[in-house]
């Protein structure tokens, strides 16, 4: 039986509030908040859909490439989801708050686009 599919390819706007820091393990750490909109059509109706996510960048190369995006600045991020469990007493270790581990950043060039 094969793994079950877990991609994302999210393009949007890095907000302000980056935080770096190293793992216990010494593994470079980025995380940021992405704002995302776009229109897309779903059962014939237009719709907007507008987000923010956690982007979380790891090791070396990412976390550098996430350092070197500023606020405001438009990126792509090719990506899997995973959780953010904080091991909390009564907090149940199985469901976190999704993020978007980034296995690609990209800077995008060009203004936000008008949904955003």
């Amino acid at each position: 039986m094969s793994e079950p599919e877990n991609r994302i390819r999210l393009e949007g706007t890095v907000l302000p509030g980056a935080e770096s820091r190293w793992t216990p393990a010494g593994i470079p750490l980025v995380r940021f908040e992405l704002e995302h909109s776009s229109r897309v059509t779903i059962a014939g109706m237009e719709r907007v859909v507008h987000c923010r996510v956690t982007v979380v960048a790891l090791g070396e190369d990412l976390s550098g490439r996430a350092k070197g995006l500023s606020d405001g600045q438009r990126c792509r991020v090719d990506g899997v989801l995973g959780q953010r469990v904080r091991r909390r007493r009564g907090e149940d270790p199985l469901y976190g708050r999704l993020e978007v581990h980034a296995t690609a950043l990209t800077p995008l060039a060009g203004p936000p686009s008008d949904t955003e």
